[in-house]
């Protein structure tokens, strides 16, 4: 078992923002070996908000049409899983990595820089 008391500077922002602690039945809940999938698809369903939120600010501030199209097409094997049930874990290991580049918008000064650090998130949370 890991000793949180060592770690309670590095933890203090993430209490403060949550204002509450995480209830001991909840963690015990949690680590039953039957619930493993349930936290699993929890977890990849927040990463893919994660991600889709960084695609929605780069398709809406810095990319050309093309560019838009070929972000959707990344996500759409993770959003088929997630939200349609067709695939598996399986079908889309290797997929995080988009294969088109992605043309920022000829009239914007930070779209380069937007679409370097949001696609860099995209692919930590894909």
């Amino acid at each position: 078992m890991i000793n949180l008391d060592a770690y309670q500077d590095l933890l203090a922002p993430i209490n403060q923002f949550l204002q509450c602690s995480t209830p001991n039945e909840w963690v015990e809940e949690a680590k039953k070996p039957e619930n493993l999938q349930t936290i699993l698809l929890d977890h990849l369903l927040c990463e893919l908000k994660a991600g889709q939120s960084a695609m929605f600010l780069i398709r809406k501030y810095a990319v050309d049409k093309d560019s838009s199209h070929a972000l959707l097409d990344w996500f759409k094997p993770y959003e088929d899983f997630a939200y349609r049930k067709i695939g598996s874990l399986e079908t889309l290991k290797g997929k995080s990595n988009i294969s088109k580049a992605i043309m920022a918008k000829s009239d914007s000064p930070y779209s380069q820089d937007l679409i370097d650090k949001m696609v860099l998130l995209i692919k930590e949370e894909l």
